[in-house]
């Protein structure tokens, strides 16, 4: 992969927390730390959520503070009025980027948009790139790292930056159909 060093730790993460993990199976929360695990991710995996000890039988932190130390990704899984305060927690403990899954910002108006400046605000003081918000995820085949939840994709050599509204079908074009060219990567913003 030939990305510059910052966006390395977003496509190719060797540590991802999932913040606003749950054990609701329809959660995204639950899903995306389901999808790592069946997947076989072999980095290091976060869940944080407070109100629980453990999630898939990994063990639950109650904030980021908690991190054991630097992690490349965090998955945000909280509602939008949150992810200001979020990001700036991860900037605090040198999380390196965000995928940002909340709707609710400037595609929602005014008070949306403010939303989103405050977080664009916070993760430029803090030097947290985002991928989002209100996207569908991301993904990197070679990595095992599905943060979209898609399933069969298929592994190739191509690399994707996509408007969100174009991210699930272009994404089934990397399924594991005989037609499928593959992806290494597909990350979906607005």
């Amino acid at each position: 992969m030939r990305a510059s060093n910052e966006l390395v730790y977003i496509l190719s993460p060797n540590s991802i927390a999932i913040i606003g993990a749950s054990k609701n199976p329809t959660k995204r929360g639950y899903r995306s730390l389901r999808k790592l695990l069946d997947d076989g991710y072999a980095g290091a995996i976060y869940p944080i959520n407070p109100k629980e000890s453990e999630i898939c039988g990994n063990r639950c932190l109650p904030d980021v503070g908690s991190l054991p130390g630097r992690v490349d990704l965090a998955l945000v899984c909280t509602p939008a009025t949150t992810v200001a305060s979020v990001i700036a927690e991860c900037a605090a403990k040198e999380v390196r980027g965000a995928v940002v899954l909340a709707g609710g910002f400037e595609e929602a108006g005014d008070d949306g948009k403010r939303l989103q400046d405050a977080v664009l605000a916070v993760a430029c003081a803090g030097g947290v790139r985002i991928i989002g918000p209100n996207t569908s995820g991301m993904f990197n085949t070679h990595k095992a790292c599905n943060l979209g939840g898609f399933s069969d994709l298929r592994k190739g050599s191509i690399g994707l930056f996509v408007p969100i509204r174009q991210h699930g079908s272009i994404a089934r074009y990397g399924s594991s159909s005989q037609r499928a060219c593959g992806f290494e990567h597909l990350c979906g913003s607005r």
